[in-house]
């Protein structure tokens, strides 16, 4: 008799974590499909649909996926990262064969992070994103990158390095097919750019650009 009773339970248990983890990737696409809907949207989905309760029974995999999209809702909202799901998420990929996409966005909203917190540190955060982001060739996140990294150099007052950083940016930005797009990037960030040389009174390279 304890013999079937313990079945039964094997049973249920894993036919309820079966359930709860088709229900956790549906609602990660839905999630994801989203992005580009309205912020009410998505916050609806995002603190009613995905509870505490789905969230602490996904998989490994899964929080690394949902740590990746919450955080861009986070950043579309402009509010405060999740420091300990980014970690989360970094732990995972490190040790998976998995999308370069997920696995640079990862790095990158932990620049983000850093970059709050000690701005110098997130530059290791954002190169090893922007390897991430190389390899599958997503050129928005690549531009980013560089762009981030040039700011962080120039609150620092590394100015060689910014311009290097923001000349990489510019590069970037001339592989737009967007060509009204393209030219507004470029125009912001050659004023960076020539801002750069300014403050470190390199006038005279300024001609050649």
């Amino acid at each position: 008799m304890k013999i079937v009773f313990c079945l039964l339970v094997f049973i249920v248990v894993s036919c309820t974590l079966r359930n709860e983890k088709r229900e956790a990737d549906y609602l990660l696409r839905e999630l994801e499909d989203k992005l580009m809907d309205s912020n009410d949207s998505l916050a609806y989905l995002l603190w009613n649909e995905i509870n505490d309760t789905l969230v602490l029974s996904m998989t490994e995999e899964q929080r690394a996926q949902y740590a990746v999209l919450s955080n861009q809702v986070f950043d579309r909202m402009d509010m405060k990262y999740d420091e300990e799901l980014l970690k989360e998420a970094i732990r995972f990929y490190e040790h998976s064969d998995c999308d370069d996409y997920y696995r640079g966005l990862v790095y990158y909203y932990y620049g983000h992070v850093l970059r709050q917190q000690n701005e110098m540190y997130s530059l290791e955060c954002y190169d090893m994103a922007l390897e991430c982001f190389r390899q599958c060739g997503n050129l928005r996140y690549e531009f980013l990158c560089h762009n981030y990294m040039g700011c962080v150099y120039e609150k620092n007052y590394a100015m060689k390095n910014a311009i290097r950083k923001y000349k990489e940016a510019i590069d970037v930005c001339k592989k737009y097919k967007n060509e009204d797009y393209k030219n507004c990037m470029i125009a912001s960030l050659f004023r960076c750019y020539v801002s750069c040389y300014v403050f470190a009174g390199d006038t005279m390279s300024l001609q050649k650009v």
